[in-house]
């Protein structure tokens, strides 16, 4: 790992920071996330089939009133790498598959059918 994406990744650590530029990009410069509702999150998203680790540069969740609206992750490069999009596609697709883990683990404790529940991931 660069310097530069070192210091990327601690500039963008910063909620503020990362903030800004989400309000930036995703909101036309008007404040639409609040530094204080965003949480650090795990950057590591295993492949328990394949046991090999993927890593995301900064993730955050996006918490207001004790609601998730988002889980927002930002990868830093300094260099085009058209690669960039798959690794995306794969951390996002992990990510995906630990949280239907999660979810019918939680329902076969409840006793319930995971078809009867809906979620929405945003």
């Amino acid at each position: 790992m660069s310097i530069i994406d070192v210091n990327g990744k601690a500039f963008f650590l910063d909620s503020r920071n990362f903030a800004d530029l989400i309000n930036g990009v995703v909101f036309d410069g008007k404040a639409g996330v609040d530094p204080k509702d965003l949480e650090n999150m795990e950057t590591e998203v295993l492949n328990g089939d394949e046991g090999k680790s993927y890593y995301v540069d900064v993730s955050k969740r996006w918490m207001v009133n004790g609601f998730q609206l988002s889980i927002i992750t930002i990868e830093n490069q300094t260099y085009v790498d058209y690669g960039m999009v798959v690794r995306n596609m794969v951390t996002e697709s992990l990510g995906y598959s630990k949280q239907i883990k999660t979810i019918k683990s939680f329902h076969k404790k409840m006793n319930c059918s995971f078809r009867t529940i809906h979620f929405l991931s945003v």
